[in-house]
């Protein structure tokens, strides 16, 4: 943990110098961070060829949809997968290369494969989460929903810092990751909202 202090982005921040800060780490590390999130996209795209969104959004019969979708569920299990794998790499690398210079993209996929398991696992039972904690924000229509997804959001971005800071113990991070998500949870709620809107925004200008 000791070592993680010294990362430049660990301090407080307020939205500003959060900004400016993410901004100046991915300038300087912007061929990595641009490569790895180029192969990530480059395989997803691929693998997304075999899904056809626009037949599935087409069909408004729930049982002839179950069944298509059946049809797709290997190359949508194959992206899920490559989405957690690369998740894994660009997290390790953006943790441990600012602190250890020696800390490469080959090294980083290896040790990205060491956190691989534990994460998925994570996943899928935040997954579950997510879906109970929907069908509640249903209850309370779109605000409800949103305050739910952005409690789920708020969940995961402590899951992958906390596995390979505090090593890949399931059960640690889990109640870790409940337990800081906690201690300031509406100051975690409004960093996450102000994120999903920006994302939002941005996606809609682009």
């Amino acid at each position: 943990m000791n070592q993680i202090e010294n990362h430049p982005l660990y301090r407080k921040h307020t939205l500003d110098t959060a900004m400016n800060s993410l901004w100046d780490f991915y300038k300087a590390r912007f061929i990595t961070l641009f490569l790895i999130s180029l192969g990530m996209s480059l395989i997803i795209q691929y693998t997304s060829t075999f899904v056809n969104l626009k037949e599935l959004q087409a069909i408004s019969d729930p049982n002839l949809m179950l069944e298509k979708f059946k049809e797709y569920l290997i190359p949508i299990v194959i992206i899920f997968l490559v989405n957690m794998l690369f998740s894994a790499i660009l997290q390790y690398y953006i943790l441990y290369n600012p602190i250890d210079s020696s800390t490469d993209i080959f090294l980083s996929i290896l040790n990205g494969f060491k956190f691989y398991i534990p994460f998925l696992i994570i996943m899928i039972i935040l997954f579950f989460v997510a879906s109970i904690a929907v069908v509640l924000g249903l209850l309370a229509l779109v605000i409800g929903v949103f305050f739910s997804m952005t409690y789920v959001i708020m969940l995961y971005m402590f899951v992958l810092p906390l596995l390979m800071v505090e090593g890949p113990n399931i059960a640690n991070t889990i109640s870790r990751t409940i337990t800081l998500g906690h201690k300031n949870f509406w100051s975690n709620m409004g960093w996450v909202a102000v994120f999903i809107i920006l994302f939002i925004v941005i996606s809609l200008i682009l």
